[in-house]
């Protein structure tokens, strides 16, 4: 997974989603960059739907060490911050996941 850029248009996609990946990109100014390309793709009023494990205690419990290599909440919130999108809804999917659906701060 890398912040390269994608062969899209601009505004092209009506929904981006991104399941268990993102957390791959570990440096912080390279995940930033992966997400202001999405942004970059996504048309007027559409989401970006984030899916990832979070380092807190319940994956701790489940993943042990393991754990570690996921992102704390802070980091996300950072990482879309630094890429102009807000969090527009987030949700616990099961103590294990969380959802975050992302607008553009320009929409």
């Amino acid at each position: 997974v890398g912040a390269g850029p994608l062969p899209l248009p601009d505004a092209w996609a009506d929904a981006v989603f991104v399941l268990f990946a993102a957390h791959e990109v570990r440096d912080d100014a390279e995940r930033a960059a992966l997400f202001c390309e999405l942004r970059r793709v996504l048309a007027p009023g559409a989401a970006i739907h984030v899916v990832e494990h979070l380092r807190d205690p319940a994956n701790v419990l489940a993943y042990g060490p393991g754990a570690w290599h996921f992102l704390a909440r802070a980091t996300w919130l950072r990482t879309f911050a630094a890429a102009a999108l807000h969090v527009t809804s987030e949700r616990r999917m099961t103590p294990f996941l969380r959802w975050f659906v992302l607008g553009s701060r320009e929409a």
